[in-house]
C-alpha cells in the first residue's frame, strides 16, 4: 500500500494534478466534462483496476481493461476518494502533521485520498480450533488466475466503492499514514470479499478430515479392571463388615473356677474378648508363654489384657511383666535377664 499524494506533481494553487511520476498516471481522475456540471474538474470516489499500466473502471467496469480485466494474481489497483468538510474559510485544522498525513487537503474544502496497492487472492484451507475458539491457516496456496478474475470484478464495476470511502472517512482524515495504511487494508481487504461472494455458490466440501479427540495417556485397560475390582470387593468387604456389626449378637460365657464376690459364676462377653484379642498384643504374649499353673484357662478370659499374661515370682516365673531393673516397662523372659518392648 502507497500513497503517492506528496510525489504527485501539483499546479500552481497546491493542487494535484499528475502522480504519473509517482508510478500513477491515471491519478487523479477527473469526471468527464459531460457528465461534470460543475465548473471545475471534479474528482469522484474510485477503486480502480490497473492491468499491463492502463488503469480503467469509471465508466464499464472491466470492458476498460484489456482483454476485457483478465488479469494475473496478485492484481493491482488505484484508489481515489474525496469527502469535503464543509469548511470553506480555512484548512488550519488539518494542516498539523501534514507531512504525515495520507490526504491532501486542497482544494478546499475537499479532503482527497490517492492510492496504490497489490492484492493477492490465497485459497486457504482452515481449521476451527474448539479449545481456544480460534481459526488457524492449514496451507496457504495463490488463486489461478480465472478466479482471481472473478473476485476482482465486482470490485472494478465499483460495486463497493462508496461503502469503503463511508468506512475510511474519517480515519482518512484524523489518521496519520501508517493507521489509514492498516485501515484501508483491512477494509479494502473485507470489501472485495464481500462484494464477490454473490458470485459464488457453497458446495459440499471434499477431502473432509475430522480429527478425533482422544485420551492422552490413556492406561491399559486390564490393570484399570484389576484395580476397579478391588476397590469394589473393598468397598463390598466394608458394607458386609459394617452390617453384620449391627446383626451380631453379643454371647457371654461363665469362667472356670472364677466367681465374684456374692459367689456367683464370673462371665465374659464374648465381644469384648475378640476385640482384645484383637486390637491387644499381650493375649498372644501370654499364648506364648504360659504359666502351666493350671489358671492359663482363667487368664484367657481375664478382664484385663495385663491379667492375661503369667507373671510369675521367683526363679520358676517364665515371664515378668511391668517395671523392672531402672524402673523401665518391659517384658522379662525368665533365666537371661532380657527386656522385650522397653
Amino acid at each position: 500500500m502507497s500513497f503517492p499524494n506528496h510525489d504527485c506533481e501539483r499546479d500552481s494553487d497546491g493542487r494535484t494534478n499528475n502522480c504519473t511520476q509517482a508510478g500513477f498516471p491515471g491519478l487523479p481522475y477527473f469526471e468527464p466534462s459531460g457528465s461534470n456540471t460543475s465548473s471545475t474538474a471534479t474528482v469522484d470516489n474510485y477503486v480502480f483496476g490497473v492491468v499491463d499500466g492502463r488503469q480503467g473502471g469509471s465508466r464499464f467496469g472491466l470492458q476498460d481493461l484489456p482483454q476485457y480485466g483478465r488479469t494475473t494474481n496478485p492484481v493491482n489497483l488505484a484508489i481515489q476518494m474525496r469527502w469535503s468538510t464543509h469548511i470553506d474559510n480555512s484548512v488550519q485544522d488539518f494542516e498539523v502533521g501534514q507531512a504525515d498525513s495520507a490526504v491532501d487537503i486542497l482544494p478546499i474544502p475537499y479532503i482527497t485520498l490517492y492510492a496504490g496497492c497489490s492484492v493477492t487472492f490465497s485459497n486457504v484451507p482452515v481449521q476451527y480450533l474448539p479449545y481456544d475458539k480460534s481459526w488457524s491457516i492449514l496451507l496457504e496456496e495463490q488463486s489461478s488466475d480465472n478466479f482471481t478474475t472473478v473476485m476482482w470484478a465486482p470490485t472494478v464495476w465499483q460495486l463497493g466503492t462508496e461503502q469503503l470511502a463511508s468506512e475510511m472517512m474519517t480515519i482518512a482524515m484524523t489518521e496519520k499514514i501508517a493507521n489509514v495504511t492498516a485501515a484501508l487494508n483491512q477494509r479494502l481487504a473485507r470489501m472485495m470479499l464481500g462484494v464477490a461472494v454473490g458470485t459464488l455458490q457453497s458446495i459440499e466440501a471434499t477431502d473432509v478430515k475430522q480429527t478425533v479427540p482422544s485420551l492422552l495417556g490413556q492406561y491399559p485397560v486390564a490393570p484399570v479392571m484389576i484395580l476397579v475390582t478391588l476397590l469394589f470387593l473393598y468397598a463390598l468387604l466394608a458394607i458386609i463388615i459394617f452390617t453384620s456389626s449391627w446383626l451380631i449378637k453379643d454371647e457371654t460365657i461363665i469362667v472356670p473356677g472364677q466367681k465374684k464376690k456374692d459367689g456367683t459364676p464370673e462371665k465374659q462377653s464374648v465381644l469384648n474378648l475378640t476385640q482384645r484379642w484383637l486390637v491387644n498384643p499381650l493375649p498372644l504374649v501370654a499364648a506364648a508363654f504360659p504359666g502351666e499353673d493350671g489358671k492359663d484357662i482363667q487368664r484367657t478370659v481375664a478382664d484385663s489384657a495385663l491379667d492375661m499374661v503369667y507373671d510369675g515370682n521367683g526363679p520358676d516365673a517364665r515371664l515378668s511383666i511391668g517395671l523392672r531393673g531402672k524402673e523401665r516397662f518391659g517384658l522379662r523372659k525368665r533365666g537371661d535377664g532380657q527386656c522385650f518392648n522397653e
